[in-house]
This record gives C-alpha cells, structure tokens and sequence, in this order.
C-alpha cells in the first residue's frame, strides 16, 4: 500500500509546491516516496513506487516534447532502483540487528 500511496501522494504535494517551484524539481518529491517504500516494502515497494512515481511524473509534469523529459525520466528510474537496493539492504540489516538483540 506504502508503494502505491507514497508516490500518489508525491505527485499531489509537487503539484501543491507548483506556484513556487514552477519547473524546476519535477521529481523531487518522488524520490523520497521511493526511499519511504524501500523502506517500508523493501526493493519491491522500492521498484512499484518507482514505476508509478515514473509513470505519474511523466503524465503530470513532463512531456514528451520538453527538453531533457526523457533524460529525466531515465534519472529517476535509475535513482529509484539504486534507493530500492539500498532500501532493502538496510531492512535487511535491521531485521538483522533485531534478530540479535532477541538473543
């Protein structure tokens, strides 16, 4: 649920920050949904959020004929399967460091 609600509610804050942002920092938002699904959901809530932040992103505030649109999306999907990675790695960790704290 975190991978999907996390970048709906991304889109939804970036749209609110528009008057100030205008276009600069499409995307921003969206990476740190993605480091919260990682988090939460481990490289598959990583991945998810990605896709729809990605995909949200493209359809709410890039175009396909904007300069740079495509180099940006490829940014994001790239950044967002690194935080995904390094998402799981910590909860794996974590679930780790639990595990011996129990003992």
């Amino acid at each position: 649920a975190v991978a999907l609600f996390a970048p709906v509610l991304a889109t939804v804050l970036r749209f609110v920050m528009s008057p100030w942002l205008g276009d600069n920092a499409p995307l921003i938002f969206h990476i740190l949904a993605i480091l919260v699904a990682s988090l939460v959901g481990g490289l598959w809530g990583g991945l998810v959020a990605t896709i729809v932040g990605t995909i949200l992103s493209w359809y709410v505030f890039l175009s396909a004929g904007a300069p740079g649109a495509g180099v940006r999306v490829i940014a994001l999907l790239l950044n967002g399967l690194v935080i995904s990675v390094i998402g799981q790695r910590i909860r794996v960790e974590r679930r780790r460091a639990d595990q011996t704290d129990r003992e």
